[in-house]
């Protein structure tokens, strides 16, 4: 069977929203290993409902979107080591014989006292790319719903024509 409308239209959604999401990240300069960046995914799938366009990405992505409040940080052993490849990525200063692991406690310690990614600014890669995109999100699907009910409604009045037809020349 022919692809729909619809399905076309979360195709479409799917590409621009991946554009948009990608293009927030680096905007807001979300980009020091790529991962987060290489790990926005959308995908479409039919289920049994209909047409879902679902969106995935790293677990701290979340953290970055939305930031979190210092007093809601908690310092770990497995922080510290994502930590401490992050500033070498960064290429933080260090001082005298200060390691990657010693420049990352004290971000982990500023992280504590202020916050991670505690400026409104930098937040919302997800969330607020989403929102600015709901009156296209909204548009693109109706129309194309809206197209896939008015083929379904011809399609319907040919096949009665169709069988009209039949039982008149039967009739006959």
């Amino acid at each position: 069977m022919a692809e729909s409308n619809l399905e076309q239209a979360f195709e479409l959604l799917a590409d621009r929203l991946d554009q948009k999401l990608s293009g927030a990240l680096i905007s807001q300069g979300h980009k020091a290993s790529s991962a987060l960046f290489n790990s926005v995914a959308l995908e479409v799938r039919k289920t049994f409902n209909g047409i879902v366009l679902e969106e995935s990405h790293l677990h701290y992505g979340r953290f970055v979107d939305q930031g979190v409040k210092a007093n809601r940080v908690k310092i770990s052993g497995a922080m510290i080591e994502k930590l401490a490849t992050w500033v070498k990525l960064r290429n933080f200063r260090r001082r005298k014989n200060q390691t990657w692991h010693g420049v990352a406690w004290a971000v982990a310690k500023s992280m504590k006292k202020k916050g991670i990614n505690p400026k409104a600014e930098k937040q919302g890669w997800l969330t607020k790319t989403l929102e600015k995109q709901n009156d296209y999100i909204i548009k693109t699907i109706s129309e194309a719903a809206e197209q896939d009910i008015l083929i379904t409604i011809d399609n319907m009045i040919t096949d009665a024509q169709k069988q009209t037809g039949t039982q008149r020349r039967k009739a006959a």
